[in-house]
């Protein structure tokens, strides 16, 4: 069945929400793990398919204006549910996320941010 596409103020919450429970799990679910992984490949890859191509170009940006706990956090929602938003929605979705960044949970997703970094990014920047 196909997922139903979420307003930006709902994907807004959800990453916030997010957040709060990789925070209290202390990491990922194995599922979520395998999407951060991509996600810092795809940046360091910086080449992807047309069709992924919005997905790499918010990466890009989440992870030049908030940082690498911002990609984790985009990639743990998965790349669907940033996809179905609007091409205006997603460039206003980094914007949000710096207004929203008191009630993010960062803790726990800069210490994944930094392994991911280290292991996919090191090098190429």
């Amino acid at each position: 069945m196909p997922q139903k596409s979420l307003s930006l103020d709902q994907i807004v919450e959800k990453l916030i929400e997010t957040s709060k429970i990789v925070e209290n799990r202390m990491g990922l679910k194995s599922q979520e793990e395998v999407r951060v992984k991509d996600a810092f490949s795809l940046l360091a890859s910086r080449r992807c398919s047309v069709k992924k191509k919005p997905y790499l170009e918010l990466l890009q940006r989440v992870h030049k204006r908030i940082g690498g706990y911002g990609v984790v956090l985009c990639a743990a929602i998965g790349p669907t549910m940033i996809l179905a938003l609007k091409d205006r929605d997603r460039v206003d979705l980094v914007v949000r996320m710096e207004e929203e960044s008191g009630a993010i949970e960062q803790g726990e997703l800069r210490k994944l941010a930094n392994r991911y970094t280290g292991k996919y990014l090191r090098r190429h920047v």
